[in-house]
């Protein structure tokens, strides 16, 4: 078993409203608004970085069940990717979690290797794997 590798890391702002700023950045993860609202207004809170007053790196955490919260939405534009900075704001997320009682957990899509490797680095341990099926009538 891996030991969580969670830094701090004070140039995160943590949100708990939605910051118009960053919501086209988890919109191109899919979500949409009307999900992103319903979300905050179940306490779900934003971590971002930001440079130069735009941001570069965010993600969410909202309930999924009692005291498990997704880690999800995560998303670094394109020219700030693969320089740690989607760790920092995910590590930044699970450390409040966990400072709060809440369990963690880490949503990502099966294909997305890069993310599951981020989730890696921070010790984080695959548990569940879902197949999502609809109806297409």
């Amino acid at each position: 078993m891996s030991s969580l590798q969670i830094s701090h890391h004070e140039n995160v702002v943590a949100h708990d409203t939605v910051d118009d700023g960053v919501l086209p950045l988890w919109m191109e993860n899919g979500y949409s608004l009307q999900e992103i609202q319903q979300y905050f207004a179940k306490g779900a809170k934003a971590y971002t970085l930001y440079r130069g007053g735009f941001p570069i790196s965010t993600c969410l955490t909202f309930v999924n069940y009692r005291h498990i919260w997704e880690v999800g939405a995560v998303h670094t534009i394109a020219p700030y990717r693969r320089k740690g900075y989607g760790k920092i704001v995910v590590s930044a997320a699970i450390n409040d979690l966990l400072r709060r009682g809440c369990l963690p957990r880490y949503q990502v899509e099966e294909t997305n290797s890069n993310s599951i490797r981020l989730a890696e680095t921070l010790g984080l341990q695959k548990v569940v794997t879902l197949e999502h099926l609809y109806f297409a009538g």
